[in-house]
């Protein structure tokens, strides 16, 4: 039942939203490149590609599965969004196996559930970034970890939890702070149950090392910027490898519009599953995972911020669920306690998701940009297209590779046939032209036909 519903939730007017945005066309235009043109690239035949870009923060284990959707499907929109879903699919019941191993079924498919409840869930699931197929191979790592710290031959395990945990670190190098939580848990464990033998901490880890740095070779050979990406990417999370008060104090103004997230995930749900794998029933890959959602509490994208509420929304659903078990253990003085409180929880949570909900099922936010693909392609057909907003240099590529050329304010104007701005941030760079046509947020200038 949770599995249907998250395949409706994440495949439904998938076409129609959520809106696409210029990190995704670009994750999109590789995935298709690699499907069409077997170039692993940014670009298009017409302008030439980029090879390795280091723009594309998502790695080719999440890139080349899309690439096979789209060259099944043949839409590149249409199916990579929808190898998309069935990776929050594959994520909600791995997430489900994860806590199936500690709790019972029922109990475990509440957690799973719980999770497309959480701010950025439906989104992602929707669209093509790699946070949710990352937190998807880091919680299969710590399955076969688990498994390996139960086993008396524990070296294979080892070995197949280093090569996922490396999957996820090439699919968000964001992941390598990791290392905090990890770190974390193994000194709880050294100065407690010392379960956690050399084997299980050096092998897993030097793999997922190898197949990071595998990937990292093959970009920085191959790729025309060497070491360039690695730079630059450093560059992009270097902040948050540092502690302090900015990361917090600006997470803290988005978790205010959203506070019952921020108390029933990252309070209720981060901190119960802390207390559970230390004293409950000590399970030192829940523990880890645990740290991992409270450490990047201090993320300072919203999107990265997703891992603490969707790991957070996850030890809710088990806590509400265990709210709901207690109509059977505890003595009636008390047993509807608990009913009442799991009751407001789940009306909580409904309420904070509706918004979302409604939205997925009644918004058309892609009709500005497939009209506007539309009227160039078959008004503009040959004619020479420039745009002062880049991300419709992007759609057009996703959508039609069509090749447009970015220009600025300063630039001759007169030399195009058409120009494409953006109405909502760009009405300064409109006057003294008269646009031909306005499509919801974007206007279309002929220079040719002059000034006012």
């Amino acid at each position: 039942l949770v599995l249907a519903l998250v395949t409706l939730a994440s495949t439904l007017r998938l076409p129609m939203y959520p809106h696409i945005e210029p990190d995704e066309t670009h994750h999109l235009i590789v995935a298709r490149n690699v499907a069409m043109h077997g170039v692993y690239g940014s670009g298009m035949p017409v302008i030439g590609f980029r090879p390795f870009d280091d723009y594309d923060s998502v790695g080719p284990t999440v890139l080349l599965p899309v690439a096979a959707s789209i060259l099944c499907l043949g839409n590149p929109f249409h199916a990579g969004r929808l190898a998309m879903a069935v990776f929050y699919l594959a994520l909600t019941a791995i997430a489900f196996i994860f806590l199936a191993q500690t709790v019972s079924a029922n109990t475990a498919a509440f957690g799973a559930a719980f999770m497309l409840l959480a701010p950025g869930s439906l989104y992602l699931a929707r669209t093509l970034y790699g946070e949710a197929p990352a937190l998807m191979y880091l919680l299969a790592a710590l399955i076969v970890w688990g498994r390996a710290l139960n086993s008396a031959r524990p070296l294979m395990l080892c070995i197949f939890a280093g090569a996922l945990f490396g999957c996820a670190l090439v699919t968000k190098y964001f992941l390598v702070l990791a290392a905090w939580p990890a770190l974390g848990m193994w000194l709880f464990d050294y100065l407690t149950h010392r379960r956690i033998r050399v084997v299980h901490a050096l092998l897993p880890a030097g793999v997922a090392l190898c197949v990071l740095g595998s990937w990292g070779a093959v970009t920085s050979i191959f790729g025309p910027h060497g070491s360039e990406t690695a730079e630059g990417h450093l560059a992009m999370y270097q902040h948050n490898l540092l502690f302090g008060l900015d990361p917090l104090r600006d997470t803290l103004g988005w978790l205010a519009q959203h506070w019952i997230a921020a108390v029933l995930f990252l309070c209720l749900g981060l901190v119960s599953a802390s207390q559970m794998a230390m004293f409950t029933a000590y399970n030192p890959a829940w523990l880890f995972i645990a740290l991992f959602g409270l450490f990047n509490t201090s993320a300072n994208h919203p999107r990265y911020l997703w891992y603490s509420l969707a790991i957070g929304a996850m030890f809710a659903g088990v806590v509400c669920a265990n709210g709901f078990r207690m109509m059977k253990v505890v003595p009636s003085s008390g047993r509807w306690i608990g009913f009442a409180l799991s009751a407001l929880m789940i009306m909580l949570v409904l309420w904070d998701s509706f918004p979302r909900f409604r939205a997925m099922l009644t918004a058309d936010e892609m009709h500005d940009e497939q009209e506007l693909v539309y009227t160039l392609t078959h008004d503009y057909a040959g004619k020479k297209i420039a745009t002062t907003f880049y991300p419709v240099e992007r759609i057009a590529n996703v959508f039609a590779e069509l090749p447009l050329t970015r220009v600025s304010a300063k630039d001759k104007w007169t030399d195009f046939d058409v120009i494409v701005l953006d109405q909502t941030s760009q009405s300064n760079l409109i006057a003294p032209w008269v646009p031909v046509k306005s499509i919801g947020r974007y206007a279309i200038i002929e220079p040719a036909k002059g000034q006012r």
